[in-house]
């Protein structure tokens, strides 16, 4: 294991905590008192801060899930076979904690 993956999950947490704070601060206010054109284009806007929201809120667990597993010593192992992860998919993205095996099965 690195010795800085602590301080790279740590960077990335804050940065995702501010992604966060940012994508709260574009929620578009009410829409009921628009036209219905502009009613339908804030809607719009809103369901995809929505949805980044939702993202980055994933990514936010998973990355305190890694932190986790780097206190206990688990880090780089997966949670669901026990197995290695790989250090390709540990440098792409330093968060995973799931082989690539696993992984493809729970997004089935």
């Amino acid at each position: 294991m690195p010795t800085n993956i602590r301080e790279i999950l740590r960077a990335k947490l804050a940065q995702t905590n501010d992604e966060i704070k940012r994508a709260r601060g574009e929620l578009p206010a009410q829409t009921n008192r628009l036209d219905p054109a502009s009613r339908a284009a804030e809607m719009e806007r809103r369901n995809k801060v929505a949805a980044d929201l939702n993202r980055l809120a994933a990514q936010d667990k998973g990355i305190r899930l890694a932190l986790e597993k780097v206190e206990d010593d688990t880090y780089g192992i997966c949670r669901d076979c026990g197995g290695p992860i790989s250090p390709a998919r540990l440098a792409a993205l330093p968060w995973a904690i799931l082989c690539i095996t696993c992984q493809e099965k729970q997004d089935k």
